[in-house]
């Protein structure tokens, strides 16, 4: 797993949302990225969230083909939100 330092990424306009985050354009060193933020979601169970986040990271960055979306890395942001960041 590729941790990125969260000042290395400028978040752009939200692209859409769901149950567990939200998904914003962006850049991470000059490169386009989406970015999923979790932690949308009021939650009453943090670690269930926490969970949740790292398997999400974890079938994301297993995944290689060229139709699905390349895994680049993921950071926490100041609010202590996880980021998943894509190509």
């Amino acid at each position: 797993m590729v941790v990125i330092d969260y000042s290395e990424i400028e978040k752009g306009p939200s692209i859409g949302e769901g149950g567990y985050g939200e998904v914003f354009k962006g850049k991470w060193l000059g490169q386009d990225v989406a970015i999923k933020e979790f932690g949308r979601k009021k939650v009453r169970n943090k670690e269930k969230l926490d969970a949740d986040f790292l398997r999400e990271v974890e079938m994301v960055s297993k995944l290689r083909h060229p139709n699905i979306i390349l895994f680049m890395g993921v950071s926490i942001n100041p609010q202590g939100k996880g980021l998943l960041l894509t190509e």
